[in-house]
């Protein structure tokens, strides 16, 4: 088995330990070794029955000369943009995790980092971005493109021929139509109805969906 740590220790971190439990109890495939956290404060608790190890020096200081392997289960792209960069720093590998209930057909990639949670629908011709995180009960569409970062939060509906750009967050229960493009750096709210292409870096809401919040770039 491969030796895995979840960054985070929040509810997405949860998910996380339970997708890789899932997927143990097919074929055992990774081993947890416990989670990283920022907050000090949590340093030595259990979650779920895994060890809060602390930050990257604790990591260090306890896993020598191993081979062990990543997810970054933080919902805040431009945080998880900056953990990635110190797993890497760390000499981490990034993890892929399936839920394996899904079927995944050969035309769709899902690059590294990447987690696909259960009850999902992917279909074919589907190019997922690395670090990418697709929540519970969605359905990706034909040639959908999900790049880095982005979050698709559950239920969300994406039809075919869609581009989701980096670090965007589809909403819980949203529909983003066909043809269309989510900028970068964009949030798409709960329920929204996206019929129309958005630029990057705005906050979008309602059915039809409208901009309600324009965002500074990163």
């Amino acid at each position: 088995m491969k030796n895995i740590v979840i960054i985070g220790a929040g509810g997405l971190a949860r998910e996380v330990q339970h997708v890789i439990e899932k997927i143990n109890h097919k074929k055992n495939q990774w081993n947890l070794i416990g989670f990283i956290d920022e907050n000090l404060d949590n340093k030595g608790n259990l979650l779920n029955g895994d060890k809060i190890i602390g930050n990257f020096d604790d990591l260090a200081q306890n896993i020598i000369n191993q081979e062990l392997y990543y997810v970054c289960a933080s919902g805040n792209t431009k945080i998880k943009k900056r953990l990635v960069k110190q797993a890497k720093e760390n000499n981490l590998k990034p993890a892929t995790l399936v839920d394996p209930d899904i079927f995944i057909s050969k035309s769709v990639s899902i690059n590294e980092g990447s987690v696909i949670y259960g009850n999902t629908n992917l279909t074919t011709n589907i190019d997922i971005g690395k670090h990418v995180i697709i929540n519970p009960g969605c359905t990706i569409g034909h040639d959908v493109v999900v790049e880095d970062y982005a979050i698709v939060l559950p239920g969300a509906r994406v039809s075919g021929n869609v581009t989701i750009g980096e670090c965007s967050t589809i909403g819980a229960s949203s529909t983003v139509i066909q043809n269309l493009i989510v900028g970068k750096n964009s949030f798409v709210g709960a329920g929204a109805v996206v019929t129309k292409r958005f630029p990057s870096n705005v906050t979008i809401g309602g059915v039809p969906a409208k901009i309600v919040q324009k965002e500074k770039a990163p």
